[in-house]
C-alpha cells in the first residue's frame, strides 16, 4: 500500500478502560506518590493526541496502541490506524505486536524469581547449568549475562535459530573480559532462557505461562506463532524510503530470538503486567532494587545504564523523577513501557512498524501527564534522551 493511500485512512478509537480486577487490586502500595495535575479528562485527551498524531503521520505508522494508567486507574486507552492495512482491519485493545526485547523483562524477572525461592544464585556461573560451553563462557556469572556485562558476541547470523546461533558464537572470542563493559547483548539473555529452561526443566515460554501469563490472566500474551489462530496478531510493516511505499514484513521467528525477543502481547495485557510490577507483588524487595534501582559500577568507574531488562534514570523532564523503561524493535514491530515510580505512571505504546522515533512517544506522552510542556517543548524530537 503507497503512503498516499495510506495517511487519510488513520482513525484513531478511544476505548473504555479495560483492566482486571486483580491488576487493579494489587495496586495497594502505601508508598506515597507524587499528585498529577488535575486535567479535565477531554482536555488531558486533546494534549495527548496533539504530540500523538502528527508524530505517527510523520512515520507513516500503521497502528499504534497506547495506554496511560496512573493509580490503578487507566487515564485513556486509545488505538491509532489499522492493525491490517489490506483488510482495514483497526487496532484495538486487543490487537497483539511483536514485543521483540521487552520479552527481557520477563526473562529478568524469571531469572530475580528463582533467585527469591533460592534455586539458582545470581552469582553462579553458567557452567553450573550448561554443559559442552566453550571456556571463555563458563565462569560467566548469571549477574554479568543479565546486567549485559558478560562479554558475550553479538549475534553472528541473526537468521539462524538461537541454537545454530550459539554454535557459531561459541567460536568467536569474547568482547570484553566479563564485568569490565556494559554492552547491549541479545545472546546473553538467550544464555538466560537456557538456565530457565535447566533449572524449571520446562520450555521458557511454559515457565513463564505459568509463572506470570496464567496469574495475571493475561490470555493473549505468547508469540506470533502461539497465537496466530486468535486472529489477533497484527500485520507487519516497514517503510520503504526510497519508493515511499508501506510494505508486509515477516514475523521473525521465536525459534531466532528465544528468550532475548520471542514474546508478543495486547496492551491489555501489557497493562496488567506492568500494573503487577508497579504493585511490587511480583518479586521480594531485594529483587526489585536489582532489577529497577541497582546497577553494577564498572573498573573505569562509572554505572552500567541497564540491568535485568530495565533501564533506569533521573530525568528533569519527568519533574526529576526517576523512571524505569524497556523497549523493544525489530522491522514489524516495536513496543514501549516506560513506568514513573513515584506518580505511579505507566505508559504503554504498541505498533507494527519499527523506528527509532516511535520510542519517543511514550516520553512524549508521560512529560504530557505530569505537566511539563514547556520543558518537552524546549526539546527537539530528535534529541529525546535514548534508553535501551
Amino acid at each position: 500500500m503507497r503512503l498516499e493511500q495510506l495517511v487519510p485512512i488513520l482513525p484513531r478509537v478511544a476505548l473504555l478502560p479495560i483492566v482486571s480486577a486483580f491488576a487493579v487490586a494489587m495496586l495497594t502500595s502505601a508508598c506515597s506518590h507524587d499528585k498529577l495535575p488535575d486535567v479535565p479528562a477531554q482536555e488531558l485527551d486533546s494534549r495527548v493526541n496533539q504530540s500523538v498524531e502528527p508524530r505517527l503521520k510523520k512515520l507513516h505508522c500503521p497502528g499504534y496502541a497506547l495506554t496511560v494508567i496512573q493509580d490503578g486507574k487507566v487515564l485513556l486507552q486509545q488505538c491509532y490506524g489499522y492493525a491490517d492495512l489490506e483488510k482495514h482491519k483497526p487496532v484495538t485493545a486487543h490487537t497483539v505486536f511483536g514485543l521483540s526485547a521487552v520479552t527481557k523483562t520477563f526473562t529478568a524477572a524469571a531469572i530475580l524469581l528463582l533467585a527469591d525461592q533460592q534455586k539458582l544464585q545470581l552469582s553462579d556461573t553458567l557452567d553450573h547449568y550448561l554443559s559442552n560451553l566453550p571456556p571463555t563462557w563458563q565462569k560467566i556469572s548469571i549477574r554479568q549475562l543479565a546486567t549485559m556485562t558478560a562479554g558475550i558476541p553479538q549475534d553472528s547470523d541473526n537468521k539462524l535459530p538461537w541454537t545454530d546461533q550459539m554454535k557459531v558464537l561459541a567460536g568467536m572470542p569474547l568482547e570484553f573480559t566479563p564485568g569490565t563493559k556494559y554492552v547491549y547483548s541479545e545472546p546473553s539473555y538467550r544464555l538466560l532462557g537456557m538456565v530457565i529452561e535447566k533449572v524449571t526443566k520446562m520450555p521458557y515460554l511454559t515457565y513463564i505461562k505459568q509463572t506470570f501469563l496464567d496469574p495475571l490472566a493475561m490470555t493473549h500474551t505468547g508469540t506470533t506463532e502461539s497465537l496466530a489462530t486468535t486472529g489477533l496478531v497484527s500485520t507487519s510493516y516497514i517503510f520503504d524510503q526510497e519508493h515511499q511505499q508501506i510494505k508486509v514484513t515477516e514475523h521473525k521467528p521465536p525459534a531466532r530470538t528465544f528468550a532475548a525477543g520471542m514474546l508478543a502481547s495486547d496492551s491489555d495485557d501489557i497493562a496488567k503486567y506492568a500494573q503487577a510490577l508497579l504493585a511490587g507483588k511480583m518479586l521480594s524487595a531485594k529483587a526489585y532494587r536489582a532489577m529497577w534501582y541497582d546497577r553494577p559500577e564498572l573498573p573505569d568507574g562509572s554505572i552500567a545504564p541497564w540491568a535485568f531488562g530495565w533501564g533506569t534514570r533521573v530525568d528533569d523532564y519527568y519533574g526529576g523523577q526517576r523512571y524505569v523503561a524497556m523497549r523493544g524493535g525489530h522491522p514489524g514491530a516495536s513496543s514501549s513501557i516506560l513506568i514513573v515510580p513515584n506518580s505511579k505512571l505507566i505508559v504503554i505504546g504498541m505498533s507494527n512498524l519499527h523506528d527509532q522515533e516511535i520510542y519517543h512517544i511514550p516520553r512524549v506522552v508521560a512529560r504530557t501527564i505530569l505537566g511539563f510542556e514547556e520543558k518537552l517543548k524546549q526539546q527537539q524530537d530528535g534529541q529525546l534522551d535514548q534508553i535501551q
